[in-house]
């Protein structure tokens, strides 16, 4: 109970946090925050929470185990690798973008932080996404001894931690600049709306349209999640809402509860890509072809300006 007391105030701090910087209130009260330094600020609650929210073993995640000595390890190299983004950026990181190399400190830190995101990745998504980005990080490394057209002079462990680091395809690189700005404005507000009971309106609506029609409950399953994901744009909160109604209903209705589930998913997921969120590969795809989308464009009306920061990342900021 206390953990979750700890988790929901933490999110609490990091949704005003965000909403206050990307709102541009602090720089009335005189405070500037660089775009970067907020980005490690997040990356640092985003691992808390992670950390706090999922443990190293499966069975302990079921247990519901408590937070213990790999967790703590795992996390501070993350705060550690994160923190010093946000600390120390105009003295260290800023230099390691302007001379091109990092020194013994940033090589220690960037891998700090690389090795706290991969055991975070892995929890969150299983052993397939780490161990495959592990391998392509191995193959750029040791490209030299590759075949073919795979052969290179490859990188060295500093250039790659560089990137990682600071290159604008690393870690603080455009599609998590795009996470920390925009989408996670359109969760918070999505999050309200559904305390507000935007959700429910939602469901019952789908069902009023689609109830008295053949296979009526698959198809307020479909309506609902898209409706849902419209605002929330995450499929598995998609489903874990819209999903805790729909899928007992097609059971009762005749449903295999494996046909049920699949409606759902499959809903849940398309919804996610319905505007105005549409997860966060319509924003990564307008800021990396430089295309207006209409969320881009309002915030450009509304006086906030297009900025290039220290690591070469265009990034939106008051």
């Amino acid at each position: 109970m206390q953990r979750e007391t700890i988790l929901r105030f933490i999110c609490a701090i990091a949704a005003l946090f965000s909403l206050t910087v990307i709102s541009g209130a602090l720089n009335f009260l005189g405070v500037f925050i660089a775009p970067v330094q907020y980005r490690g600020i997040m990356l640092v609650f985003l691992l808390i929470i992670i950390y706090l929210t999922t443990q190293a073993k499966e069975e302990d995640r079921e247990q519901r185990a408590k937070f213990g000595p790999l967790d703590a390890i795992f996390l501070s190299f993350g705060l550690v690798g994160a923190g010093f983004v946000a600390l120390f950026y105009e003295s260290r990181v800023v230099p390691y973008s302007m001379f091109g190399f990092l020194d013994t400190l940033g090589i220690v830190m960037s891998l700090a932080l690389a090795i706290s995101l991969l055991e975070a990745l892995r929890r969150l998504t299983g052993w397939i996404l780490p161990a495959l980005t592990i391998v392509l990080v191995a193959a750029t490394y040791w490209q030299e001894y590759l075949p073919g057209l795979l052969g290179g002079s490859g990188f060295t462990l500093d250039r790659l931690l560089y990137a990682l680091y600071v290159g604008s395809g690393g870690i603080f690189g455009t599609p998590f600049t795009i996470a920390a700005t925009i989408i996670i404005v359109f969760l918070i507000f999505a999050a309200l709306l559904q305390q507000a009971g935007g959700g429910q309106w939602f469901s019952d609506m789908a069902i009023a349209l689609t109830g008295t029609s053949r296979g009526g409950p698959a198809k307020a399953a479909v309506v609902a999640s898209a409706f849902l994901g419209s605002i929330s744009g995450s499929p598995s909160g998609n489903t874990a809402t819209s999903g805790a109604f729909t899928i007992p209903l097609m059971k009762r209705t005749g449903y295999r509860s494996s046909f049920a589930g699949a409606v759902e998913a499959v809903a849940s997921t398309g919804g996610m890509v319905l505007p105005p969120v549409m997860g966060a590969v319509a924003f990564i795809m307008a800021e990396l072809l430089g295309v207006p989308s209409g969320s881009r464009q309002s915030r450009v009306s509304a006086g906030q300006e297009q900025f290039e920061d220290g690591f070469g990342v265009a990034g939106v900021m008051s």
